[in-house]
């Protein structure tokens, strides 16, 4: 079609992604990383300050260092796009979560652009929504229903569109928050869900009566014995008394630091798995796919928590190497070329009407 001949166009592009504690900017040559620039600031400085000074300047060094390593300058950019907690009201410009079911096309419908001069100068950005799951108010009683998200809808894209995925699928996005992202078989983003895991390990690990047992380390490799078993116990008796276990562990067998953190991670991450299962439509499906993403050792976890588990009849695939980096930055790419090609498609709709009108009247 039209609008996909368009949407292959080459051409260089910028992205910025923005989270919580960090920011990096990317140049791209159509699908390929030329160079990507970070720093270890994200919207986290704009509570501390009370104002973004500090994320601004931090985004901006991303951006003109990135493009100076490419010897790529704003003139050649066909665009920049920017994505996650940047579009919060703790970012640069603030965008309105989109409600599900969302596509690509419902993305780029809802990106905004602006120009930010302390930035990019003259050129816009545009800045691509994030995704809330429903729109009603939130009460006591409908609370554990609602879940928002900022940056994986476009990893979500970028995973979809990079492993050339159809749905029905399950994204797993491991990391210091849990993410569980849903995909109908439209490829339309429909639902999602967040835990606190990886924190909690962390404090669990570094901040609590466990940190002696562990010596504040976590599992440096997978051990699957004791990952299942901390999984298993945790599904008869809860965290609670689960994590204990790690102290009598300590105290009482000869079981090794690694031993330990994976016991407490096989707990932590049972957690998890429990929520994902309310997700009953998806996981009692055998088309759907569950798919985990990433190289680290969570995600390795994960995968083999899922396999060991018979609720889950769908195929598990994990996207590993050069497939799991910079997805959110491939993503909104891919949600703007969308929008630019859809803005080209209807200019040459327009010019062909106006022809047709004029030919008629002469």
């Amino acid at each position: 079609s039209a609008a996909s001949d368009v949407y292959k166009r080459q051409m260089y592009y910028l992205s910025i992604d923005t989270g919580t504690t960090n920011t990096r900017a990317t140049v791209w040559d159509e699908e390929i990383e030329v160079y990507t620039a970070f720093r270890p600031v994200g919207v986290r400085m704009t509570s501390i300050e009370g104002n973004n000074h500090t994320l601004v300047a931090a985004i901006r060094e991303c951006v003109e260092e990135s493009l100076k390593s490419s010897n790529i300058s704003f003139q050649e950019l066909g665009f920049i796009v920017a994505s996650g907690m940047i579009t919060s009201n703790l970012g640069v410009c603030e965008v309105p979560h989109i409600k599900v079911p969302a596509s690509v096309q419902q993305l780029a419908e809802g990106t905004i652009s602006k120009v930010i001069p302390e930035i990019t100068l003259e050129k816009e950005i545009y800045f691509v929504p994030g995704i809330k799951n429903f729109s009603s108010e939130v009460t006591l009683e409908n609370c554990e229903a609602k879940d928002i998200m900022r940056g994986e809808e476009t990893e979500t894209v970028g995973v979809m569109q990079r492993c050339r995925l159809k749905g029905p699928v399950i994204l797993i996005l491991p990391g210091s928050h849990t993410k569980f992202v849903f995909v109908d078989n439209e490829n339309r983003i429909t639902d999602c869900s967040t835990t606190m895991a990886g924190e909690f390990l962390m404090n669990l690990t570094q901040s609590s009566v466990l940190s002696e047992s562990l010596s504040k380390e976590f599992a440096e490799e997978l051990d699957e014995k004791w990952l299942l078993k901390g999984a298993q116990i945790c599904k008869q008796f809860g965290l609670g008394q689960t994590a204990f276990k790690v102290r009598i562990l300590d105290l009482f067998s000869n079981a090794s630091i690694n031993q330990k953190a994976n016991f407490l991670l096989g707990a932590v991450l049972e957690q998890d798995i429990i929520a994902l299962k309310k997700k009953e439509d998806f996981i009692k499906n055998p088309e759907c796919k569950e798919v985990i993403v990433g190289n680290s050792l969570l995600a390795s976890a994960f995968e083999k928590l899922l396999k060991a588990d018979d609720s889950f009849l769908g195929k598990k695939i994990r996207v590993l190497g050069k497939k799991a980096d910079n997805l959110a930055g491939f993503g909104s790419g891919c949600i703007v070329k969308w929008l630019i090609a859809q803005k080209r498609i209807e200019k040459y709709e327009r010019q062909g009407e106006n022809n047709e009108q004029y030919s008629r009247a002469n």
